[in-house]
């Protein structure tokens, strides 16, 4: 009976030798074929990815793509170009929504509302902008 024993703990051996051999070297293939992969992609791949990973640590600024201009004193961006949230409801912004804040706002919510164009929230930057200028000169 004490030679089964052996025999069975000395499979578990080899079986969990094996595993273990297995397992780092389909990791060892796998980090292998990410990086040939990787090194395949285009300097724009590289780009959005370097932009990505930026986006990750700072993720209170809105990033600069070319949708995103500014007008005056305004910006004017589309959601998927921001990591802000909404104010009331906390969610990420609305991806082809378009959104407008002033230059110098810096916070991690977003300051207007949702907008279906860019024409519509330029109009309505000029609004506040109008309702702005009236209350600093009623003081």
């Amino acid at each position: 009976m004490s030679q089964g024993v052996e025999n069975g703990c000395s499979r578990a051996e080899q079986l969990g030798t094996t595993t273990g051999i297995v397992l780092v070297g389909c990791v060892g293939l796998g980090v292998g074929l990410g990086y040939l992969w990787a090194s395949q992609g285009s300097s724009k791949q590289h780009a959005q990815l370097r932009q990505k990973a930026r986006t990750y640590w700072r993720p209170t600024e809105t990033r600069h793509v070319p949708q995103q201009e500014l007008s005056g004193d305004w910006r004017f961006f589309q959601g998927h170009d921001t990591q802000r949230v909404d104010a009331h409801t906390r969610k990420p912004a609305q991806a082809d929504a378009w959104y407008a804040e002033p230059c110098e706002y810096d916070n991690k919510v977003l300051y207007s509302e949702p907008f279906v164009t860019r024409d519509q929230a330029e109009a309505w930057a000029r609004t506040e902008e109008q309702r702005q200028s009236q209350e600093h000169t009623k003081v």
